[in-house]
């Protein structure tokens, strides 16, 4: 007998308490007994909307277990998908909607839909019945359509409502909408409704934002929370799974702009989710000053930019930050003994680059540490000039004023193509200076001159003072000074091993330091004029000859040579 599985989809939990369940149920058991099918009823996707076809996105929702589970052959050719109607499998646009249904057909799969007419989708489908599958589903995806729009023309509506009152109960974690208990909002006078904070959640929001500021990555901040029994901020399990901090869950608190007190609606939920209309200030209690904000998306940024931080057992000061002046490669930090790590290049540990060299990693940082401490900010930052801020939201009111224009003119058919098109233009353009306004917010409320006098004043620490926390605020400081370390590092023999050093500070300047390591002297660090004169180690071109250049001055010394013939006799 051929086995039936019933695919049941709703996209709310809201639906799951109504009558949902039992309607799609009671109509795939009745088509079952009628046509001799052995069902099973195991494929739910709970409050999963198919609308951008997140039912079949991701290893946790029934559908795509269901794809994976056909091509595997694990659910057999001949097997029946029952669905209530062909909008419960997809309300995608056509195309993708019309993909999926046809995958399934091909894959040997029988589609059962029950509503508006039992049709019985297979590879012997004739073009009348996959003409109203395409009516099917493409009333679906207008439907879903529709509601969206609906549902962004009221956002839209509470965006603007939000600069004098509270619009919604959907709140952060921190936050909780106090009065008119069990009405609705607009039911409810606006002066009765008010944020409650709550003390404890808010304690750990902002110790959130100061351990992301010490130079801690969303990955440790998540593990040192979870070790000390924190919970999450809202859910504490889901279903019967318990929720505990994940990197993610800390981004999302780090990145709101609901803790410096914003409110910013979005379009959906999905990742990447765009947003709709622009930020409400001083809509939410605030939970972090500005400064410390921007301060936390700059950190967050320049860790994209250099690497997610250590994987080792150890805080590397320098890790990510540099690349190998022969095949600009990464720079990499390598140990067998854990109490002896090595600076090495990437590719040539991985066999696919330059030559084997390495450069013991203490005296290396040591090193590098001793000779930058000694550097003054001004010598090598930018001086502070005035905020281009004023100047971008400005121009940024100016886009918006034109945006509300333009989106008046929507209403006239013969010029809506015309509009839209200018609305398109004039939201990426917002959008592009909303991004470079978060930029120089986050540089003004961490300038780099600040960031070099919490080096220069950790510095001296890290002889005596080896704890993970203080080495943390020290990379943490390098890293908005520092942009980047070009490394050559010249091996004289085992023991022996001489690296310069090219630092590019986040101005146009830079400065080199020369570090010369022999096991059995003393470390030798200074800058060096004349042995780089008009030269550029990030330069191929340029490398052999200062490569040479070093070995003559630090590398062994030969002895003379001795002409043939002057050796003078002894009697």
């Amino acid at each position: 007998m051929p086995v039936g599985y019933s695919y049941l989809r709703f996209s709310s939990p809201l639906q799951a308490s109504g009558d949902s369940i039992r309607r799609q149920l009671q109509r795939t058991e009745d088509w079952c007994k009628r046509n001799n099918v052995t069902l099973d009823s195991t494929l739910r996707d709970e409050g999963v909307s198919a609308f951008r076809g997140k039912n079949r996105e991701g290893a946790e929702h029934a559908l795509t277990a269901f794809i994976a589970a056909v091509q595997s052959g694990r659910v057999k050719s001949g097997s029946y998908l029952i669905v209530e109607s062909l909008d419960r499998l997809s309300r995608e646009k056509i195309r993708p909607a019309l993909t999926l249904l046809l995958q399934l057909i091909h894959s040997g799969i029988k589609v059962v839909q029950l509503s508006p007419a039992e049709i019985v989708f297979d590879e012997d489908v004739d073009a009348m019945a996959l003409m109203l599958a395409l009516i099917e589903l493409s009333r679906g995806h207008s439907e879903s359509q529709v509601k969206s729009e609906r549902v962004g023309a009221v956002w839209t509506r509470k965006h603007q409502e939000a600069k004098s009152k509270i619009v919604t109960r959907i709140t952060p974690g921190w936050l909780t909408v106090r009065g008119g208990e069990g009405k609705k909002l607009k039911d409810v006078p606006a002066d009765e409704l008010r944020f409650e904070l709550d003390p404890v959640k808010a304690a750990v929001v902002q110790r959130i934002f100061k351990l992301a500021l010490d130079g801690h990555g969303t990955k440790a901040i998540a593990k040192l929370l979870n070790a000390e029994g924190i919970p999450p901020l809202r859910r504490t399990t889901i279903k019967t799974r318990t929720v505990t901090w994940g990197s993610s869950l800390v981004h999302q608190v780090l990145t709101s702009p609901a803790a410096r007190g914003a409110f910013q609606p979005y379009r959906h939920q999905s990742a990447g989710r765009p947003a709709r209309g622009g930020l409400t200030e001083n809509y939410f209690p605030r939970v972090v000053t500005d400064e410390i904000w921007y301060a936390a998306q700059s950190h967050l940024k320049r860790r994209g930019e250099v690497g997610r931080g250590r994987r080792g057992a150890s805080v590397h000061l320098f890790s990510g930050l540099m690349t190998d002046a022969r095949d600009q490669g990464a720079m990499h930090y390598w140990s067998v003994d854990k109490n002896r790590p090595q600076i090495v290049p990437y590719r040539s540990k991985e066999g696919d680059g330059s030559p084997w060299v390495s450069f013991p990693a203490k005296q290396f940082e040591r090193g590098i540490v001793s000779k930058l401490a000694e550097i003054r900010a001004e010598e090598v930052l930018p001086t502070a000039t005035r905020s281009p801020i004023e100047a971008l939201t400005g121009r940024a009111a100016e886009l918006a004023g034109l945006i509300e224009e333009w989106t008046k003119r929507m209403s006239d058919a013969r010029i809506i193509d015309l509009v839209a098109a200018k609305l398109a233009e004039l939201r990426e353009q917002k959008a592009a200076l909303d991004a470079e306004i978060a930029r120089a917010r986050a540089e003004e409320a961490e300038p780099a001159t600040v960031s070099w006098g919490e080096f220069r004043s950790l510095a001296g620490l890290l002889d005596t003072d080896t704890s993970e926390a203080t080495r943390m605020r020290v990379r943490s400081a390098l890293r908005r000074a520092i942009s980047g370390m070009c490394v050559l590092i010249v091996q004289h023999h085992k023991q022996h091993k001489t690296a310069l050093v090219r630092i590019q500070f986040v101005s146009d300047l830079h400065r080199y330091v020369l570090i010369d390591y022999h096991r059995d002297r003393e470390l030798v660090v200074h800058t060096r004029g004349g042995l780089l004169d008009r030269t550029d180690i990030r330069d191929p071109a340029d490398v052999a000859a200062v490569t040479e250049r070093i070995s003559a001055l630090y590398g062994p010394k030969k002895p003379p040579a001795t002409k043939k013939g002057s050796a003078r006799k002894t009697s």
